[in-house]
């Protein structure tokens, strides 16, 4: 008997393999309530794949039965294509109204899943976005806590910080601490007075220094860095020893034969620590430097006189 596999049957329907077999198990299980035998069975190679595909080897009969039980516009096409497989009793305009009815409720049935699954994609959108708007609603609040939480610890923070600088240890630290910061600065401040008025004081003696020499006048400190004496020797010292000059009321002055030749006059400079007092003192004029050149020279030349100058430099 004539078979036709149902791999040829979904190439003339324009459907594919698993949807013709979803109606040929259905056909098959009335079939099977009705009395019937199981439709055959076989296994061909796929055209492309060639693997063993298992199809369904069905007779005219078995394909008219499915055309009378089924109701699938791609049966009636069938039918339409091969008038041989076209149920007995059932006219072309019969398949065709079958045909109509099953392309509405095909249509009908697309359109319920068209709007069901339109249905179910709204809803799956609502709930994420209902889902969405939980878990915003969440992380807000999570860090809306998070946020008041930061504020209570700043606010304690801040309030232990204000009753540490407000206790009595941080006050008195700060003031312990601004005592020493002004005393420092009270140090350097008088450091630096005092720095200045070296400075001045050093200038106004050298100041005094260079009007004396540009009279002519040398006080016995400068007179004996003049003459190069010994660091250890003191001019004066040694003039009274040689008994060149004498102390009176507090003040050097030449003895004779030595006096009225203008070796020495008289000079008002400063004095003390503080260069603030006025003061009439002996100084040396240049026929003074000669003359203690000669004293100096004479003691030097003499054996006996147990005082050891250095030579002076010719100039």
């Amino acid at each position: 008997m004539k078979t036709t596999n149902s791999f040829e049957l979904t190439r003339l329907a324009g459907l594919t393999h698993t949807e013709a077999i979803h109606i040929i198990e259905t056909a098959e299980k009335k079939h099977l309530e009705a009395g019937g035998t199981p439709f055959a069975r076989g296994t061909i190679k796929a055209p492309r794949s060639g693997k063993p595909t298992p199809v369904y080897l069905l007779t005219d009969d078995e394909v008219r039965y499915i055309a009378t039980v089924s109701h699938s516009k791609f049966w009636a096409r069938l039918c339409l294509l091969q008038p041989r497989w076209c149920p007995v009793g059932i006219d072309r305009e019969e398949l065709r109204r079958r045909a109509r009815t099953a392309r509405q409720k095909s249509d009908e049935r697309r359109k319920y899943h068209r709007l069901a699954r339109r249905k179910a994609l709204d809803d799956r959108l609502a709930a994420k976005r209902e889902a969405q708007r939980e878990r915003e609603l969440r992380a807000k609040a999570i860090i809306d806590e998070a946020r008041r939480e930061r504020q209570r610890l700043r606010e304690a923070e801040e309030a232990r910080r204000e009753a540490e600088r407000n206790s009595p240890e941080a006050i008195r630290r700060r003031e312990e601490a601004r005592r020493r910061r002004i005393e420092a600065l009270q140090r350097v401040n008088n450091e630096r007075r005092r720095e200045l008025h070296q400075a001045r004081l050093q200038l106004d003696a050298a100041r005094e220094r260079d009007e004396l020499e540009a009279a002519g006048l040398y006080t016995f400190p400068m007179a004996q860095e003049r003459l190069h004496l010994p660091p250890g020797e003191c001019l004066s010292g040694f003039l009274e020893r040689r008994r060149v000059i004498t102390y009176s009321k507090g003040r050097s002055q030449l003895l004779p034969p030595y006096d009225g030749h203008g070796y020495t006059t008289t000079a008002t400079v400063r004095i003390g620590r503080e260069r603030d007092t006025p003061a009439s003192v002996t100084v040396w004029t240049k026929q003074g430097l000669q003359f203690l050149r000669r004293v100096i020279a004479k003691a030097q030349a003499d054996p006996h006189d147990g005082q050891w100058w250095h030579t002076p430099p010719v100039y």
